[in-house]
Parts: C-alpha cells; structure tokens; sequence
C-alpha cells in the first residue's frame, strides 16, 4: 500500500470514527491542540498525524491503531477499545523523543508498503 492509499484509508477511517462520535474538524482542533490545517489534510487524506497525534487520536476515541491505519471497519468506541500490545505501543511512543517517534513513522509506512 503506498502513501496516498494509507492517507485515504486513515481519513476514511477517521471521518467514520468523526461521525460515529457527532465530532466536527474544530472539535478535534481543540481536543488534539493541532491547527485547522492539520486536521483538515487528515480528513482530506492529503497526509497523516504525527505519531503523537495517531495516540492522541487513538485515546480520543477509543479505538485501536488498526482501526485507523487499515481497510477494516473501525470497530465502535466503548472507551477502551484498546489491545494490550496497542496501549504497549501507545506508552512506548509516549516515551520517545519526537526525533524517534518520526523515525517510527517512517518505519511503519516503509513496512506497510511491504505488505
């Protein structure tokens, strides 16, 4: 899967995950402390979240990082929707500096247009 199909898949997903929660863009502008234009370009999929904002957007709404990143229905929000190996790799991204967090970026997209 390359960049431009991982980018629609996301804001699809993300678009789904909006509407299931009655959320508009300036919603998630104020919850997430991003701009307008960053949220607009997810829900446009023109790119994706930094990888702080991908566990920012995972705690918000419950739902896993494959709910966001693969072609999958988003399963619905219960407030926990979590697995353990996600809220592992949400705590782990938490602990990296931003420097390393892009790296990790990089990697997944390297690794997903593997598959």
């Amino acid at each position: 899967m390359g960049q431009e199909e991982i980018c629609a898949v996301f804001a699809r997903n993300l678009n789904k995950l909006m509407a299931q929660e009655n959320l508009k863009q300036s919603d998630l502008v104020l919850k997430l402390n991003v701009s307008k234009a960053q949220v607009s370009d997810w829900c446009a999929g023109k790119n994706i979240p930094r990888s702080n904002y991908l566990a920012a957007i995972v705690d918000l709404f419950g739902c896993q990082l494959s709910d966001l990143m693969s072609e999958k229905q988003p399963a619905p929000t219960n407030g926990d929707g979590l697995s353990e190996e996600d809220k592992r790799i949400i705590e782990l991204l938490h602990q990296l500096t931003p420097e390393n967090r892009e790296r990790i970026v990089a990697i997944i997209e390297s690794l997903a247009k593997l598959e």
